[in-house]
């Protein structure tokens, strides 16, 4: 699913169902952000059905809830 909202650079496992994404440009606008944006992070938790987008230079933490239409 992640390759369908953003692309990175690197990532890593966290635990179980959560990953870590590095360098993250979003390819479809999400909330108020728009395609192109730039985070240092997400951090996807399929377990928890979350994604959390953080940019630190703005100290900016975007948390969203996910589903499945």
């Amino acid at each position: 699913m992640e390759d369908q909202l953003f692309t990175w650079n690197d990532w890593d496992i966290v635990e179980e169902c959560v990953y870590q994404f590095y360098d993250v440009t979003l390819t479809v606008p999400i909330g108020k952000h728009e395609i192109g944006t730039v985070f240092e992070y997400a951090v996807v938790d399929y377990t928890a059905a979350t994604m959390i987008l953080s940019r630190n230079d703005k100290s900016e933490h975007f948390a969203l809830q996910l589903s499945v239409v």
